[in-house]
């Protein structure tokens, strides 16, 4: 018994087809192939085998300066660029204790 096959078709802009053919080159797949594995393995795990993200539209958001400039210090702190200078409290004695010399 053979197996049967129904087509899929959809539309992408022609460099990003370009790179996804080479790509499928360098696996030693065709294009049609990589994105059959990649249909089966959604349909198989009901879910995409990558992290997505919705980045949200800037012009959206309405935060305000002082909002806007806390998570911009926090995006330097994570990513190494200034000191985490911020005095947390994990241990209220030894706050207190800090306090007090």
């Amino acid at each position: 018994m053979t197996a049967s096959t129904v087509p899929m078709n959809f539309k992408t802009d022609p460099t990003t087809k370009k790179h996804f053919t080479e790509v499928a080159e360098n696996l030693g797949l065709t294009s049609s192939a990589l994105l059959n594995i990649f249909v089966k393995r959604v349909a198989r795990e009901q879910a995409v085998p990558f992290e997505l993200k919705v980045v949200p539209d800037k012009s959206d958001l309405d935060i305000d300066e002082e909002s806007k400039k806390e998570m911009i210090r926090q995006l330097a702190i994570i990513n190494g660029l200034i000191p985490d200078d911020d005095n947390r409290v994990d241990n209220l004695d030894a706050y207190f204790k800090r306090l007090g010399d």
